[in-house]
């Protein structure tokens, strides 16, 4: 376990990978190959700290008692190696992001048994958005790492470069101290040898020039920034593009949505003179139901007087007969 929290699987079964480098035969279908990007990708991470670490750590020792050239190659060749890494890095990420993100692909009728099931296809994903948050955070502690490496190093400059400029400047006066000794030699006169070079040496001291050292950590930076720009420009772009895509098949369901409102009132709108006789219909009901029942009270009311009148009769035709 290293200071960067990664550790290395053990595996008992070869990986893909190492089968290929064993030139075992891989069967060359899009799950394997997702497969195997998948951990070269895991692989080139942890690679990735690692360079990272020791840029941090021989940038500790820049303009201490350990600073030499030795540390300075090994420093440069630290950066190369994880700029390099990196840009694999983002390639892969790059690829696998369009094998895994891309609905058209994954719906299409022509894939097979070969093919990501969605279980595995779902796994895939959050495999990649767990590297992908990892390697962010790898990145910005790269580009802080690659940052104070290169300021060190500009401030701590090697001072032999500086030390032979003055010892050639030393040396041009003190030969043309020692072959002129005559008048004409004075500092006061703007004629003399030593003047000249004087105004020679300040014009080409006022023109900018670079030493060596100083050229390979200028184009190093170029190329480093300009590898890092492009490869973050990619996936930043797919991101967009697949967020575009997204937001684009929600606004068309959304429209289809409104068209099946507009459908719908559209409907209830032709519907409505129906609903007018109905809505009659069901108020004429009512008024007959309201009419039949007065009736029916009626006709009750009238049959109960009928029934007692008759027993009334009866009741006096029986007092005649007593």
């Amino acid at each position: 376990m290293s200071g960067w929290g990664f550790q290395r699987t053990v595996r008992s079964q070869p990986t893909d990978i190492e089968k290929s480098a064993r030139g075992v035969s891989i069967k060359d279908t899009p799950a394997n190959k997702v497969s195997a990007v998948m951990e070269e990708l895991s692989h080139d991470v942890h690679k990735f700290g690692r360079r990272v670490h020791n840029i941090q750590q021989f940038t500790k020792d820049i303009g201490t008692t350990r600073d030499n050239d030795k540390l300075r190659s090994k420093l440069k060749a630290e950066r190369q190696h994880a700029a390099k890494i990196n840009e694999r890095i983002q390639k892969n990420i790059s690829k696998l992001s369009r094998n895994l993100f891309d609905t058209q692909l994954q719906n299409s009728p022509n894939k097979g048994s070969d093919m990501l099931d969605s279980s595995s296809l779902s796994h895939r994903r959050q495999q990649l958005k767990k590297l992908k948050t990892q390697v962010q955070d790898m990145e910005q502690q790269y580009n802080a790492a690659l940052k104070e490496s290169l300021a060190k190093e500009k401030k701590h400059g090697k001072r032999s470069n500086l030390d032979d400029d003055e010892q050639n400047e030393e040396g041009i006066y003190g030969d043309d101290s020692r072959q002129n000794d005559d008048s004409d030699d004075d500092d006061s006169n703007p004629n003399s040898t030593k003047s000249i070079v004087r105004e020679q040496m300040r014009q080409m001291n006022n023109q900018p020039k670079k030493n060596t050292h100083q050229q390979q950590l200028d184009d190093q930076i170029k190329l480093v920034l300009s590898t890092n720009d492009k490869s973050t420009i990619d996936v930043e772009t797919m991101i967009a593009q697949e967020t575009y895509r997204e937001v684009k098949e929600l606004q068309d369901s959304y429209n289809e949505l409104h068209e099946c409102f507009k459908d719908l009132n559209t409907i209830i709108s032709e519907q409505d003179p129906a609903f007018d006789v109905i809505l009659e219909n069901v108020t004429q009901a009512n008024q007959n139901v309201e009419m039949g029942v007065e009736e029916i009270k009626v006709a009750k009311s009238m049959t109960a007087i009928g029934g007692i009148q008759k027993l009334t009769s009866k009741l006096s035709i029986f007092k005649k007969i007593m």
